[in-house]
């Protein structure tokens, strides 16, 4: 009859290590010299979340990068990935193809915090009509 098994901190630690490294649990168990069933028995956690533990890790240091602002790059991916924005490598590079009128309400201007953009723009941008007299034609 072999010889009981009692689990411990460093045999938990190995099995991470093997599990990181991409080891089946059969060839852990062999290292480690116990049987399968009982490395599935006492190391369930460690054979079943180490690539989310090792994952969220990672994501903690790409979130720190991101909110540093020491890295642009890994702000905007975090933004691209996590925040669902849409970059445009082109956006603001052009010229709109329309001329635009673009009138928003008149209450906007007593907010502090708001803006108010009217007028009217020829193709090549330039103002033709301000304020009120955008309105009145």
């Amino acid at each position: 009859m072999p010889a009981e098994y009692f689990p411990c901190a460093t045999d938990a630690q190995r099995i991470k290590r093997f599990k990181r490294a991409g080891v089946i649990n059969s060839r852990i168990a062999e290292i480690l010299r116990v049987s399968l069933e009982d490395l599935e028995k006492h190391y369930p956690f460690e054979l079943g979340f180490t690539d989310e533990e090792d994952l969220a890790t990672i994501a903690e240091v790409a979130f720190n990068l991101a909110k540093s602002g020491e890295e642009p790059s890994m702000t905007k991916w975090w933004l691209q990935i996590k925040g669902g924005w849409i970059y445009d490598e082109n956006a603001g590079k052009g010229v709109p193809s329309a001329p635009m009128l673009i009138i928003l309400d008149r209450e906007i201007e007593n907010d502090p915090d708001g803006f108010v953009i009217d007028g009217e723009f020829s193709e090549d941008q330039t103002l033709l009509q301000t304020g009120n007299d955008a309105l009145s034609g």
